[in-house]
């Protein structure tokens, strides 16, 4: 035990106990000057919460072993670091004892929660596009979206992910979607500019612009694909709008002529 690396400590049961062993790494882990030092604490006094020790202290007696028990601990000079321990019940000279190891894991705590915060970031700005947003992995299965999509479709959560890319769009345009996606995952190029229905779940068809990216692994493999889809219900009506006004003009009993007033000798840009 004296030479390991890792903190190795062994002490009597209880909600507080006490050392009998520590080895040189403990000492150097919670900053005490000797060994004399840290045995004279309780392992109890070196949680930064008591609840996390009495918490500790029951489930090894009652399973008679811990794997990875990570808590806040605290040197003796009240520094505080992220803990992992890995201890048994052993009998020791006919009396139960603990007998542990506790690895310091602040920064894989620090790198978790960077992450974490991180990830929060992400989704909160995902999850404010007006537009939806959607993962899909190789088999076809919903991994990742935002609330517009729920929004938008008025499916749940468990609705949503038993579905493929495909069955969000009319039957007409299924097999164009499946087609795309074989495209996508196959050549591994960005699909853009791709217009379909959105079918919510009372069955209305909503016009959407889809634009989607394949997802690759660190080897390059394609894992899925991710993109947006975006509301194209305003753009499709005026157009129209300007159709219906180019008809108009050309079946109109009288010249019409536009100009462009912002070029240079305002040029004629349309005559019926």
């Amino acid at each position: 035990y004296e030479t390991l690396p890792v903190a190795i400590g062994i002490n009597t049961i209880g909600e507080h106990g006490q050392f009998d062993f520590v080895n040189q790494a403990a000492v150097e882990l919670f900053d005490a000057d000797s060994k004399e030092e840290l045995k004279a604490h309780s392992p109890g006094e070196l949680y930064a919460d008591s609840s996390e020790r009495a918490q500790f202290s029951e489930q090894i007696t009652q399973n008679g072993a811990v794997e990875e028990y990570e808590t806040v601990f605290l040197t003796l000079d009240d520094e505080a670091f992220w803990g992992s321990i890995t201890a048994e019940l052993a009998e020791i000279d006919g009396e139960k004892r603990i007998v542990g190891t506790l690895k310091d894991i602040t920064d894989r705590r620090e790198k978790q929660r960077a992450l974490q915060e991180e990830r929060a970031f992400i989704d909160g700005i995902v999850d404010s596009l007006p537009d939806i947003f959607y993962t899909f992995d190789t088999e076809g299965s919903l991994v990742e979206y935002n609330d517009q999509l729920t929004t938008v479709t008025e499916y749940d959560q468990q609705e949503l992910e038993s579905m493929a890319p495909w069955e969000f769009v009319p039957g007409s345009e299924q097999e164009m979607v499946i087609d795309a996606v074989n495209r996508l995952v196959e050549s591994e190029e960005q699909i853009d500019n791709l217009e379909a229905h959105l079918m919510t779940k009372t069955g209305d068809e909503i016009p959407y612009e889809f634009s989607i990216s394949p997802l690759s692994d660190g080897n390059g493999t394609v894992i899925g694909f991710t993109g947006v889809g975006r509301d194209i219900s305003e753009r499709q009506e005026r157009e129209r709008e300007l159709k219906r006004k180019t008809r108009a003009m050309e079946k109109a009993p009288i010249g019409i002529s536009l100009s462009d007033p912002q070029q240079e000798d305002n040029p004629l840009i349309y005559v019926n």
